[in-house]
């Protein structure tokens, strides 16, 4: 890895280079860090033009939604990919060990990726908003850990996207930190909704109980959300504290749901660091004073979440065990990413009132397999402690662990399986006490 100084010439407004005099700042073991969801396409494409002249250059990201094209078989012996958030076409590449994942806490990733840190980037790759008046431009609806990265590398190349929403709150930079800006034209990944089942809107109307009015909310991403979403229309003044959010989110806002005028942080605005769905949902967010978009040092950081009173952190797992240890990042041995599951349940245990939900079917393949297992198997990564899991949903039930013994959780989570699973379960665990 080459060791390089940040000596920035001052960009001005007329700053605008072609993308392939822009990449040329990317020398060969640079480690580069690509800003997503939102990505800068233009810059990654002429990238990849320069396989032939570059040598083991490194590229780190979080989540994309995009088409992972320098894992393609021809890049692959110039570029290597690691990431700390997984989608699940990331997911088979690790499995193909064509990509690794980096098991890291999220809000501290800036210190990893810090001058001297393990992760020290050398190029910063990242997606704005046009200027305005002032040379500042937006990150908008993806913040992540790009606006660290652009304070910490010592080159920051910049895709000024025309159809970036420019978005308020900590996600501003101004021209005079980027050494090079391309301009581009082209729509953001858009993440569709997935209509949730039956069985997860049964569990999102189980679920919907453990939420207070006057609540603030993280919610995690997927069908299951979703139907949690449908669920939440009697509420009132729910609040939003997390690092994403969706159409679902936006419904809620629009209809008078979440007000977030209870909220003990950041009153009257909805808090984000990104912001994953339609075209509606970026015009929403555009220029609106009521989202304050944040990085993760905020949106993630337990001892901040721990200031929001009521808070609830509602996620999903792959599997739980029955002392209440989740697994959320392993499916079969491929690796899935945990964002920060961790942090949010860490956070909602610190928070007056807080809670930690879990939700999850019961079973898995099709009622092959039960999501609720008597032990973690070897080597199956622990994402949230039993110590933080405070209550369990299934379509069959609501479990409230907290102050519960092993062998009271054992019976609750037991309940909460579906019955062809519940006395193998229950026998099970009556053997490891040795009854």
């Amino acid at each position: 890895m080459t060791s390089r100084s940040k000596t920035r010439t001052p960009a001005t407004k007329d700053r605008f280079v072609k993308p392939e005099e822009a990449i040329k700042a990317v020398k060969s073991g640079d480690r580069v860090f690509i800003s997503t969801p939102a990505e800068p396409t233009v810059l990654i494409e002429a990238l990849l033009a320069e396989k032939d002249r570059l040598e083991n250059v490194n590229l780190i990201s979080g989540l994309s939604f995009g088409p992972y094209t320098f894992l393609q078989e021809e890049y692959l012996e110039t570029f290597h990919y690691s990431t700390w958030q997984i989608s699940l076409q990331a997911a088979h590449f690790i499995r193909e060990r064509k990509a690794h994942f980096l098991p890291v806490c999220y809000s501290l990733l800036p210190d990893l990726m810090a001058p001297g840190g393990p992760l020290a980037i050398d190029v910063c790759l990242v997606s704005l908003s046009p200027p305005d008046q002032e040379g500042h431009l937006s990150l908008g609806v993806s913040v992540g850990h790009a606006l660290a990265a652009i304070k910490i590398a010592p080159v920051v190349l910049a895709e000024v996207n025309r159809k970036m929403p420019r978005t308020l709150g900590r996600c501003q930079v101004h021209i005079s930190e980027i050494d090079y800006l391309v301009e581009s034209d082209h729509h953001l990944f858009e993440v569709p909704p997935r209509q949730p089942t039956e069985v997860e809107r049964r569990i999102g109307e189980r679920l919907t109980s453990l939420v207070p009015d006057g609540a603030t909310m993280q919610i995690g991403f997927g069908g299951l959300t979703n139907a949690i979403y449908g669920f939440l229309n009697d509420k009132k003044d729910l609040g939003v504290h997390s690092g994403m959010i969706t159409d679902g989110i936006m419904a809620l806002i629009e209809a008078g749901v979440i007000t977030n005028s209870k909220k003990t942080l950041n009153p009257g605005r909805t808090v984000t660091g990104e912001m994953v769905g339609s075209r509606n949902l970026f015009d929403y967010v555009r220029e609106n004073p009521a989202v304050e978009v944040q990085p993760p040092e905020y949106t993630h950081r337990p001892s901040v979440i721990g200031r929001l009173d009521n808070f609830c952190a509602i996620n999903s797992a792959v599997e739980i065990d029955l002392t209440g240890q989740v697994n959320a990042e392993s499916v079969d041995g491929l690796q899935l990413g945990a964002g920060g599951l961790f942090e949010f349940a860490l956070g909602a245990s610190l928070s007056p009132g807080g809670r930690c939900i879990l939700a999850l079917p019961s079973t898995a393949k099709h009622g092959k397999v039960s999501r609720i297992v008597s032990r973690l198997g070897a080597g199956v990564p622990v994402t949230i402690p039993r110590s933080l899991v405070h209550f369990v949903v299934t379509e069959f039930g609501v479990g409230d662990l907290r102050g519960r013994s092993i062998v009271e959780r054992a019976e609750l989570l037991s309940a909460l399986a579906h019955p062809d699973f519940r006395n193998e379960l229950r026998r099970g665990h009556s053997r490891e006490l040795g009854d």
